[in-house]
């Protein structure tokens, strides 16, 4: 099983909080505000393992990720850690995507702005195989 399919199968008995699964040596930890029998209000999305390169990492998740309401662009790279935000244009309501990478890991959350140098993160509601193709997705970008 892939670690999207993981993460769905421990998903299907929670109620909410935070959800780990494992798979081929690779971890995916969610955090949920709530999960019914089609998806999940995802607070935020961890998937750890891989050792590709950050700005491989990042360039392979602005092309693959294409399938959220949002597109993710490269925001910006630096050493240690990468950034992808929702594109500018795309920005409604004061809330955006954003995807942190750092060194074997893959950040995922949404974020509504609510004052200079202040935001808060809000749910994202995610069908079930939406979220297990967005983990295995991010899991493949890593790279090995």
């Amino acid at each position: 099983m892939t670690l999207g399919e993981e993460l769905e199968g421990a998903l299907r008995g929670a109620e909410g909080g935070t959800v780990e699964a494992s798979a081929g040596g690779r971890r995916a930890i969610v955090e949920v505000a709530g999960v019914g029998p089609y998806g999940a209000e995802v607070r935020r999305l961890r998937v750890e393992g891989g050792g590709g390169a950050i700005e491989d990492v990042v360039d392979a998740i602005a092309d693959v990720i294409d399938y959220l309401p949002e597109r993710v662009e490269r925001f910006e790279v630096g050493p240690g850690r990468g950034l992808l935000r929702t594109a500018r244009a795309q920005v409604k309501d004061r809330e955006y995507y954003e995807v942190e990478v750092t060194d074997g890991a893959v950040d995922f959350a949404r974020f509504r702005f609510s004052g200079p140098g202040e935001r808060v993160v809000v749910g994202e509601n995610l069908g079930h195989r939406e979220l297990r193709r967005l983990v295995d997705d991010l899991n493949e970008a890593l790279g090995d």
